[in-house]
């Protein structure tokens, strides 16, 4: 009997372990390749958010790739956007600027290093297509400290 109750205490252990480990797993999104490259150093993408703000009567949606580092991450601006995650390609242009277009522009963003630094993006393009539930993120983009470079494949949940 009591090799009965040990065994069945093991079984218990191991339901409980390799539950917890399946977990784990399911809630990475997207596939190995969700990574950026900034200042000679890779990062892998855990996930990605999104959030929708009215500022002056005008959408702005903000799109987060959380790197797996404590507080390092991507941030993507588009300024009179749709509510809707927008798709194509986009390249830089200050939302101030007399020919900005929300179909064809974004309006920046950071790269964020550290909890207290961010790195503003002032250049570069942003290719965003959607395949059932996944969206795909290509980003090429500089900050006055450099290129960024990353792709992203997964789901983009909202804030």
């Amino acid at each position: 009997m009591k090799n009965l109750s040990t065994l069945l205490c093991l079984l218990c252990i191991l339901g409980g372990v390799s539950s917890g480990c399946k977990k784990d797993s399911e809630e990475k999104e997207g596939n190995g390749d969700n990574r950026y490259l900034y200042q000679e150093k890779t990062l892998s993408i855990e996930h990605a958010s999104f959030t929708n703000a009215v500022y002056f009567n005008n959408n702005i949606m903000s799109i987060v790739l959380k790197a797996t580092e404590v507080s390092n991450e991507i941030q993507l601006l588009f300024y009179k956007s749709p509510v809707t995650i927008p798709q194509g390609t986009f390249t830089y242009m200050d939302n101030a600027a007399a020919g900005y277009d929300p179909a064809k522009h974004f309006s920046g963003g950071y790269v964020k290093t550290d909890i207290s630094k961010s790195d503003e993006i002032r250049s570069g393009t942003v290719v965003i297509t959607k395949t059932g539930d996944n969206y795909n993120l290509k980003i090429n983009a500089v900050t006055s400290k450099g290129l960024v470079e990353g792709s992203y494949t997964g789901k983009i949940n909202e804030r």
